[in-house]
C-alpha cells in the first residue's frame, strides 16, 4: 500500500526520523507489525488540539506506549490521562491514521514501530499535575491552524494540519 504521506525530520543531534502515513478508518489488521503506540488528536468543545510537553517548548501529541494484552483505545485513554490530568470521552474515540515510524542514526537504522493516531473529545479536564513518570510537566491547547507551527513533524506538519482541520469540519464528534 502506498502512504498518503511521507515525512523526514533530522534533528538538532543528527538522528533522524521518517514517517509513512496512511489516513483509513477503520484501521486495517495488523499482521506482520503489532502497534506499538497509541496517539491521540484531543479535541476540546471548542475544537482546540490538547499538546503535551516536557519542557515547555517541545510540545506533541499525548499518547504511549501500548501495554502486553492492552488494547489500543485503551491504551490510549490511559496515557492521556496520565500525561494530562484528561479524560477523554471513549465512545468519541475514531481512527484517524497510522504511520510507521523509523529512526536511523548515521544511516543506520536503530527503531522502527507502527504508531495508530486517534482524534476523541475531551469528557474531563482535571487539576493538572506531573505524569506518574515525570516526563510532561505542560499541557496546553491550540486551535487547528496553529498545529504546524506547534508540531515537530518537519514537511508533515502542514499536510497533518490540513487533514485534521478537514476531519474537524467533515466530522459529527
Amino acid at each position: 500500500m502506498k502512504p498518503d504521506s511521507i515525512g523526514k525530520v533530522v534533528q538538532d543531534d543528527g538522528i533522524e526520523y521518517t514517517y509513512r502515513s496512511f489516513f483509513t478508518s477503520p484501521f486495517p489488521y495488523f499482521e506482520a507489525m503489532k502497534p506499538k503506540q497509541s496517539l491521540g488528536f484531543i479535541l476540546n468543545d471548542l475544537n482546540e488540539l490538547l499538546m503535551t510537553s516536557q519542557d515547555g517548548e517541545f510540545w506533541e501529541l499525548p499518547g504511549g506506549t501500548i501495554e502486553p494484552n492492552e488494547l489500543p483505545r485503551k491504551t490510549l485513554v490511559r496515557e492521556v490521562y496520565e500525561e494530562t490530568a484528561i479524560e477523554i470521552d471513549e465512545d468519541s474515540i475514531t481512527d484517524f491514521f497510522y504511520s510507521t515510524v523509523h529512526k536511523y542514526i548515521e544511516g543506520k537504522e536503530i527503531f522502527h514501530a507502527l504508531q495508530l493516531r486517534f482524534v476523541a473529545k475531551v469528557k474531563r479536564i482535571d487539576e493538572f499535575v506531573n505524569d506518574p513518570g515525570g516526563e510532561h510537566k505542560f499541557r496546553k491547547f491550540i486551535k487547528p491552524e496553529e498545529f504546524s507551527n506547534t508540531f515537530g513533524w518537519g514537511d508533515e506538519n502542514n499536510f497533518l494540519q490540513n487533514k485534521l482541520i478537514n476531519f474537524i469540519n467533515e466530522s459529527i464528534l
